[in-house]
């Protein structure tokens, strides 16, 4: 018999299984998981859904402190009984206990779980905002994101090569201009002027190039672009 029929063969034997009170000792599925656990606890105010348990797996809605999570299943991808009934006796249980008797002393508690009607109401407001969405997506009021961040990426860039030019080209020019004016005005010998102008211009060409080596870097750290 091949290998996969023999383990297919022998975990529907293992589901067979029962404890000592009827219940499987190993479920497939969390649904099963689910009816294991409304018949073993009736009295529990809530009736246990797939989403709940996926939710105390995650280690969410399972009140304060740090209680333990829902076990996971095992390597045969089966949840053990024993194991998830003693989760629930010692982690579910004891919050619904003290709640109901809190809620008994008239003290105001919070639900354990939401209210089923709450959530569909949930539910319901989710898809009345998706058809919202839909109709402004159709109304030309959103834009795909890729669009949208091709677009904004444009936009740096063009600012970023405007800048670049004022801080390489004309503002350079301009204090040059500005430099010759003064030191004609001081009566600065020709030769000399010339030599401040030349030297100035250098260093002020190179610092316009620093500031943009320093922008472009910034720019594709925090934004991963290439900067062209």
């Amino acid at each position: 018999m091949p290998r996969k029929k023999k383990d297919e063969s022998a975990a529907a034997e293992r589901r067979k299984l029962k404890d000592a009170n009827g219940f499987p000792r190993f479920i497939d599925t969390l649904q099963m998981l689910c009816v294991c656990y409304r018949k073993r606890w009736p009295e529990y105010p809530i009736k246990v859904r797939p989403q709940q348990i996926k939710q105390w797996q995650n280690g969410t809605r399972l009140g304060p402190g740090k209680p333990r999570w829902h076990p996971l299943y095992n390597d045969d991808s089966e949840y053990e009984w024993e194991e998830c009934e003693k989760w629930f006796e010692e982690v579910i249980l004891p919050r619904y206990q003290s709640q109901a008797e809190r809620a008994r002393n008239g003290e105001t508690v919070e639900a354990i779980e939401p209210d089923i009607s709450e959530l569909e109401d949930l539910e319901k407001r989710r898809e009345v905002e998706h058809r919202e969405w839909e109709r402004q997506k159709e109304r030309g009021e959103w834009i795909r994101r890729d669009v949208a961040l091709s677009t904004a990426v444009a936009a740096v860039k063009k600012l970023h090569l405007l800048v670049k030019s004022e801080d390489e080209r004309h503002l350079p020019s301009q204090r040059q201009e500005r430099l010759a004016e003064i030191l004609k005005a001081e009566q600065i010998a020709p030769d000399l002027a010339d030599k401040i102008c030349a030297e100035f211009l250098a260093w002020d060409l190179n610092m316009g190039k620093t500031m943009t080596d320093r922008r472009e870097t910034a720019m594709e750290l925090a934004g991963k672009v290439e900067i062209k």
